[in-house]
This record gives C-alpha cells, sequence and structure tokens, in this order.
C-alpha cells in the first residue's frame, strides 16, 4: 500500500524541515549579540579612521537608544 510510504515520507520531511528551522532560530537568536558587536567595533573603526559619525536625516546626532538610557540607568 502507497498510504504507509506516504506516511513516512511526510514524516521525515518533517523532521528535516523542523531540525532547519530550529537551527536557524537559534542561529538568529543567539547571534544577535555577535552581529552588534561586530557593527559596533566597525562603527567605533569608522568615527576613528575616517572621522564619520553616525547621524540622524537632518544631520543631527542620533540620541542614544540603549536600555539604560530609556529608563534613565547612566
Amino acid at each position: 500500500m502507497g498510504i504507509a510510504n506516504s506516511i513516512i515520507v511526510l514524516a521525515f520531511g518533517s523532521a528535516v524541515i523542523g531540525c532547519a528551522l530550529a537551527a536557524a532560530l537559534a542561529f538568529g537568536i543567539g547571534g544577535r549579540h555577535a552581529a552588534g558587536s561586530v557593527l559596533a567595533e566597525k562603527e567605533s573603526t569608522n568615527e576613528t579612521k575616517h572621522g564619520i559619525v553616525p547621524t540622524g536625516c537632518r544631520g543631527t546626532k542620533l540620541p542614544d537608544t540603549s536600555a539604560a538610557s530609556t529608563i534613565g540607568m547612566e
């Protein structure tokens, strides 16, 4: 019968997709801190090497939006 074969193929495919989704989610959530560190390092390198300071649309310096400054913990 072809029904059992279909069920096994569907179950295996679901398991593979589930593992891929779990790995992608873990990599994405776990990599946020590493990506932020790399971007902060690049930003500071640009500031010191080239004198480039990130600015807003009108040439003003961007506000500090870190969690500590937002809740007044500085």
